[in-house]
């Protein structure tokens, strides 16, 4: 057996140095901050549906899916010719309908 030679450790991996973020992490710090940014952008549309009268639930399930399109569209630039539109749409429709769709909210909901 050969001794371990300098910067290698006894196994016969390489010790290095230390850097500031692990290279092994499931998620990314940029991926976090990607989530974060999506998260808050989807919540002004959620909070005009919410003053309309919307259901909890469809709230909740309409914030998944504009949170799951940002989610999307951030990690793969390639759908961006179908995604921003439909998300453009989806965003800006509560404030632009949003007397229809409170209607139509409260109508569905009895």
């Amino acid at each position: 057996m050969r001794p371990p030679e300098a910067g290698a450790s006894a196994r016969g991996r390489r010790v290095g140095i230390a850097g500031p973020y692990p290279d092994d992490v499931l998620l990314s710090p940029e991926f976090l901050v990607i989530v974060l940014l999506v998260a808050l952008l989807a919540l002004a549309p959620v909070r005009r549906l919410h003053l309309l009268g919307w259901p909890a639930s469809w709230l909740r399930t309409y914030w998944i899916g504009l949170l799951l399109g940002g989610l999307i569209l951030g990690e793969v630039p390639s759908t961006a010719k179908l995604l921003v539109p439909a998300l453009l749409v989806a965003g800006i429709l509560p404030y632009v309908a949003g007397g229809l769709l409170g209607r139509a909210a409260r109508r569905r909901g009895r």
